[in-house]
C-alpha cells in the first residue's frame, strides 16, 4: 500500500502501480491510484519484487522491495517528463540482455528497441539471423518458436514473423538448454516469445494500419479490444494482411557432358485473415479458468516461372514452364484451462485442440516460348491435421531457496494427406495418374511425465530434471497398403549448475538430452515438383535423432560474455540433394546421417562503453560442424568452420525519435549438403509517438545489402553451383493507435501443442 504524489506533494490520481516478482516475471500484481493518490495491492505473497509506478506526462519510477507480513506503506514521487530536442540521449532502466543457466533473455519491457513485428524483434536476438522470413542460429535452421512456452495459432514461420505485433511482446527467450518442463523435441534452440502481462483495468484497445513494399506493395490492418472488470477479463482481436516477397533460385550443374542451367522466380503474395478470443474468469482469490480460441486463414495464388537451359554438343534448348499454385490453409485452435495458485503452490491444467487443413492445386505447364517437349501435369493435394493435447503442470515452492516442478502431457495426432496427380495432355479431359498419386496417413501418440528440482545454497544454484516420453508413430501408405510403426520409449535428463565466483562473475555448466523427430511433411512419401527437373521427396522410413548438448559459460553482472558448447547426435536429420542419371532430375530429401558433431564458441559484449549515444551489444560465434555418414549409398563426409559477427544498436535521436540498427556477417557455413559462401546484411527501424503516446509510428528498412546466397554442392554425381536471391531494400510503415485505460491485468496464455504443431511444416 501507499500513495503516489508529484514533486510538490500533490496526489496523482489514476497512476499505474505494478508489482512484479523478481524470480517469476509472470507473477504480476497491479493497482490504480484513487483520486487521493492512494493505492492498495492485496494478497501478495512474501518475496522480492520490483515496483514500478507510471503516469502519462511523468517519468516512470522503479525500485526493488521485499514484501513481508507487515510491509511499510510506500510514498512514490513522480517527476514531470521532458523531451530534449537538441541532443542524442540513450534511455534504459535495466540491461536488455540477461543470461541464466538454461536461456538467454532479450527483455523488451523497458528497452528502447524499435520494432513493428516479431521479425524486427528477432533481428535483435544475439546470434539469430533473419533472411527473407527464415531464422538461423550459428548456421542451423532447426529452431522451434513457442508462444508463452507453447505453440498457439500459427503454423508457418513467415506469417508468424511478419504478422505478430512487437507491442505485445514482453521478452524473447533463446533457450539453449531446455529443462524437463519443455518437450524433449528439437535439435536446436527454442525461441520462446513471452507476451506482456500488464495491468489494464477497464476497457482498452488498439487499431493498427500497415503498408510497405517487398517485391510488390503489401498492406494490412488489425484491431483489438479488451475489457477487465471485476472477475472477468476478455480480449477480441481481428486482423487482415496482404504480404509479398520473392524467392529466386539458380542451379548450374553438369551431368555426363550435358549442362543444365536452371533458374526460377517465385513471387509470394498470401492474404492472411486471423481472429482470436481470450476469456479469463477469476472464480476466487486462488482459482481461475478461461478459454482461448483462434482462427487463421492464409490464401495464396501465384505463378513460379522456371527456365532450364540445356546445352549439349554445341546446341542449346530452353525448357520454359510455369508452376501455377492455388493454396488455402486454415487453422482452428480451442484451448480451455484451469489454474490454482497460492503462496507455495501452482497447478495448471489445460486442453488444446488444433485442426489444420491445407488444400492446394498445382499445375506445371509449358509456356508458349518453350522449346523442349513436356507433358503438363496437375497435382491436387488435400491435407488435414488434428491435434489433441492435455497438460497438467504443478509447481511447489517450499521456500525461496528451493522449488519442485512436475507434470504430465498426452498428445494424439492424426494426419491425412491425399495427393492426386493428373496428366493435362488433353486440357478438357485430365487423365488421372495412379502411379504418382497416394494417400498417406499418420497416427501418433506421445505420453510424457517430468520432474524438476531447483535449489540454491550459498554461492551455488542447482537445477536437475528428468523427462520420460513414450511415443508411437504409425505411417500408412494406401497405394502400397503398407504401415510403418515406430515405438520410442526413453528418458531425457537435463541439469545445470551455477557458481558465483565474484559479485559480478558467475560460471554456468549445463547439459540436456533431446530428441528431434521428423516433421510430418518429411515422413510423407509424396513427390512435389517445382519444375520438370527439380523435386522434393518424402521419406517415410526416417528415424528420429537423439542429441547430447553440453555447455560452459561465464556471465558478468547477469549478462553473457563467453560460452563454449558441444553437441553430438546419432541419426542426424539431414537435407540431401541427389540427381537421377536416367531423367537428369535433381531432388532433395531428408535422410538420416550416422553422426553429427558441433563445437561452438561465443563471445558477447555490450557496446555502451563507446559513449553515451550508444546502447546495445555485439558478439561473435565461431562454429565447427562435422557430418559423417559412411552407411549412405555414397558415403558422406562434410566439415566446416564458420564465424558469425552480429550487432544491435539502440539510439534515441533528436525530436523524440527512437531508432534500432542491426547487422550481421557470416563467413560461410553448411546448409545441408550445400557449402555456402559468406553473407551479410543490415537493417534499421525508426519510431516516434504522438498525442501523449497514444499514437505510435514505426518505419523500417530491411535487407539493405545486395549480397546473394552463393553455395556449392559436390557430392556423389552432383556437381552444382547454387545461387539464391530474394527481394531487397524492403520498406515497412506501421501506425498504431491505442485507446482506453493504460492499466489493468491482461493475462495471455499459449497452448500445449508446441512439439506437434512445429512438425506440420511451414511451406507457403
Amino acid at each position: 500500500s501507499g500513495d503516489v504524489v508529484d514533486e510538490f506533494g500533490e496526489p496523482l490520481a489514476f497512476a499505474s502501480v505494478i508489482l512484479q516478482n523478481s524470480q517469476d516475471l509472470n507473477e504480476v500484481y497491479g493497482a490504480i491510484t484513487s483520486e487521493e493518490g492512494a493505492f492498495f495491492i492485496s494478497d501478495v505473497p512474501k518475496g522480492n519484487y520490483n515496483l514500478k509506478a507510471s503516469l502519462l506526462g511523468f517519468s516512470s519510477y522503479e525500485f526493488s522491495l521485499i514484501v513481508e507480513q507487515d510491509s511499510t506503506p510506500q510514498r512514490i514521487v513522480l517527476s514531470e517528463s521532458t523531451t530534449a530536442l537538441d541532443e542524442v540521449v540513450v534511455q534504459g532502466n535495466r540491461p536488455t540482455i540477461r543470461q541464466s543457466a538454461e536461456k538467454l533473455i532479450l527483455d523488451l519491457e523497458n528497452s528502447e528497441l524499435v520494432s513493428s513485428n516479431l521479425q524486427d524483434v528477432m533481428k535483435n536476438v544475439p546470434g539469430v539471423i533473419v533472411i527473407n522470413g527464415q531464422l538461423s542460429y550459428a548456421g542451423r535452421r532447426n529452431l522451434t518458436i513457442l508462444i508463452n512456452g507453447k505453440r498457439t495459432d500459427y503454423i508457418d514461420t513467415e506469417t508468424l514473423l511478419r504478422d505478430f505485433p512487437a507491442d505485445n511482446i514482453s521478452r524473447i527467450e533463446l533457450i539453449q538448454q531446455p529443462g524437463a518442463e519443455f518437450d524433449a523435441e528439437g535439435g536446436g534452440p527454442l525461441i520462446n516469445v513471452v507476451l506482456k502481462r500488464n495491468a489494464k483495468l477497464g476497457t482498452t484497445g488498439s487499431l493498427r494500419v500497415q503498408t510497405g513494399y517487398d517485391n510488390e506493395s503489401e498492406y494490412g490492418t488489425s484491431a483489438s479490444i479488451a475489457r477487465y472488470v471485476n472477475r472477468l477479463n476478455w480480449r477480441v482481436y481481428v486482423g487482415a494482411r496482404k504480404s509479398a516477397w520473392r524467392e529466386d533460385l539458380s542451379i548450374l550443374r553438369e551431368l555426363e557432358g550435358v549442362n543444365y542451367n536452371q533458374s526460377s522466380v517465385s513471387p509470394y503474395d498470401p492474404r492472411t485473415y486471423q481472429s482470436s478470443l481470450n476469456i479469463d474468469y477469476y472464480l476466487a482469490k486462488k482459482h481461475s479458468l478461461g478459454v482461448n480460441a483462434s482462427y487463421l486463414e492464409t490464401d495464396s495464388d501465384r505463378i513460379s516461372a522456371s527456365i532450364t537451359g540445356i546445352q549439349s554438343d554445341g546446341s542449346t534448348s530452353d525448357l520454359l514452364t510455369d508452376n501455377q499454385i492455388d493454396r488455402q490453409r486454415n487453422t482452428t485452435n480451442i484451448n480451455p484451462y484451469y489454474e490454482f495458485k497460492d503462496e507455495k503452490n501452482k497447478l495448471v491444467a489445460d486442453y488444446n485442440f488444433v485442426r489444420f487443413s491445407d488444400i492446394s492445386e498445382s499445375s506445371l505447364v509449358p509456356t508458349f516460348q518453350n522449346q523442349v517437349p513436356f507433358e503438363p501435369q496437375r497435382f491436387d493435394q488435400d491435407g488435414a491435421f488434428d491435434v489433441n493435447t492435455f497438460r497438467l503442470d504443478y509447481t511447489y515452492t517450499p521456500s525461496e531457496k528451493s522449488s519442485w516442478q512436475m507434470g504430465l502431457k498426452y498428445a494424439d495426432v492424426a494426419t491425412d494427406s491425399d495427393l492426386r496427380s493428373y496428366s493435362l495432355g488433353d486440357q478438357n479431359n485430365p487423365l488421372f495418374v495412379d502411379a504418382q498419386s497416394n494417400q498417406f496417413l499418420i497416427d501418433e501418440t506421445i505420453a510424457a511425465i517430468y520432474l524438476k528440482w531447483s535449489a540454491s545454497l550459498d554461492h551455488y544454484n542447482l537445477s536437475a530434471g528428468l523427462r520420460y516420453e513414450d511415443s508411437r508413430t504409425a505411417g500408412t501408405s494406401t497405394n502400397t497398403d503398407q504401415t510403418l510403426v515406430r515405438d520410442i520409449e526413453r528418458l531425457f535428463p537435463s541439469a545445470s549448475l551455477t557458481r558465483k565466483i565474484t559479485e559480478e562473475i558467475s560460471a554456468v555448466a549445463s547439459y540436456s538430452y533431446r530428441i528431434n523427430r521428423p516433421d510430418y511433411s518429411s515422413l510423407n512419401s509424396f513427390v512435389s515438383y517445382y519444375d520438370p527437373y527439380t523435386s522434393e521427396r518424402g521419406n517415410p522410413s526416417l528415424r528420429p535423432s537423439f542429441t547430447h548438448n553440453l555447455s560452459l559459460s561465464l556471465t558478468y553482472e547477469g549478462q553473457p560474455f563467453f560460452s563454449l558448447s558441444r553437441q553430438t547426435a546419432k541419426d542426424e536429420l539431414f537435407l540431401l540433394v541427389t540427381q537421377d542419371k536416367a531423367t537428369a532430375q535433381i531432388s532433395r530429401a531428408t535422410v538420416n546421417l550416422d553422426n553429427y558433431e558441433s563445437y561452438q564458441f561465443q563471445l558477447f559484449a555490450p557496446i555502451g562503453f563507446i559513449g553515451k549515444a550508444f546502447d546495445g551489444f555485439t558478439g561473435v560465434i565461431v562454429d565447427y560442424t562435422d557430418y559423417s555418414a559412411p552407411s549412405l549409398e555414397t558415403p558422406l563426409y562434410l566439415n566446416r568452420w564458420s564465424a558469425t559477427w552480429f550487432t544491435s544498436l539502440d539510439v534515441q535521436l533528436p525530436f523524440g525519435i527512437s531508432s534500432s540498427w542491426s547487422a550481421f556477417y557470416n563467413s560461410g557455413s553448411l546448409e545441408g549438403v550445400i557449402v555456402t559462401d559468406h553473407i551479410a546484411n543490415f537493417n534499421f527501424s525508426l519510431s516516434k509517438t504522438f498525442a501523449e503516446e497514444s499514437i505510435k509510428v514505426n518505419a523500417s528498412m530491411g535487407d539493405i545489402l545486395n549480397r546473394k546466397f552463393y553455395g556449392r554442392i559436390d557430392y556423389a554425381d552432383v556437381d552444382a553451383d547454387v545461387i539464391s536471391d530474394w527481394s531487397r531494400q524492403t520498406l515497412q510503415l506501421q501506425v498504431t493507435y491505442n485507446f482506453g485505460s493504460n492499466f489493468g491485468k491482461n493475462k495471455q496464455r499459449g497452448n500445449g501443442s508446441a512439439e506437434e504443431l512445429s512438425r506440420i511444416g511451414d511451406n507457403n
